[in-house]
């Protein structure tokens, strides 16, 4: 089964109320069913193909963007060195962790502008954000569209006034599977201002995985090109 075709199945199975319809779009309504789902696969297979050239080049430029950006903001955005083992960079850590360990919007607008520096580098593999205005802006969307956002924080390493910290993702989105619970690993690397205030912030963890994965159509899509890459179909 091609990647367009499993896309229209599984956009079929997602969208269509209708259950003969559902049954067919899942492949279990006969032969019908087959052949529409044939039909709109070659009718979209150059669509694809020319779609997929399109994201491939749109995707590496910028990559290349992001990479350059994150080179300017450790030029620009200092952190201040504080002492190590001491209680200012226990309280660093501390209020990274206690914005992220229960994510909602109240939580969200009583804590973000002691958390974030007002001008700041955050990039979060989806997003890339300069002002606590904008992030506030970015955090209460993601709130509004989740049942539930927790982060706990695994590990902490430390090198000068760069953090690294090790942390573990649950969540549950209202727009995958009811229910469904995401769960992903990743680290951020972190710089503080001398109010104790984030200023640089670029994750690394797999967004593929952890989120788009779970996206009707657009995750069928990725399970179909993560299988191909590894042989399996």
């Amino acid at each position: 089964m091609g990647c367009w075709e499993l896309c229209v199945r599984e956009w079929v199975a997602v969208k269509v109320p209708n259950e003969k319809w559902r049954e067919m779009g899942e492949g279990r309504g006969g032969e019908r069913g087959k052949r529409i789902a044939r039909r709109f696969a070659w009718c979209g297979v150059v669509g694809c193909f020319l779609l997929g050239v399109w994201l491939v080049g749109c995707k590496k430029e910028e990559a290349m963007k992001e990479v350059d950006a994150y080179k300017r903001a450790l030029v620009e955005k200092r952190g201040e060195d504080a002492p190590f083992g001491s209680e200012k960079e226990k309280r660093n850590v501390a209020r990274f962790a206690r914005f992220f360990q229960d994510v909602t919007e109240e939580s969200v607008r009583s804590l973000i502008r002691e958390t974030y520096a007002p001008r700041l580098y955050f990039f979060d593999t989806l997003v890339r954000i300069e002002t606590v205005e904008e992030l506030e802006r970015y955090f209460v969307a993601t709130a509004r569209n989740a049942e539930w956002i927790r982060v706990e924080v695994k590990d902490v390493a430390r090198s000068g006034e760069e953090y690294y910290v090790r942390w573990e993702m649950g969540m549950r989105l209202k727009a995958v599977k009811a229910g469904q619970e995401l769960r992903s690993v990743g680290m951020s690397h972190l710089r503080f201002d001398a109010e104790g205030r984030i200023v640089l912030q670029h994750d690394f963890w797999d967004s593929a995985a952890g989120f788009y994965e779970h996206v009707p159509v657009l995750g069928a899509g990725i399970r179909w090109l993560r299988a191909r890459i590894h042989g399996r179909e």
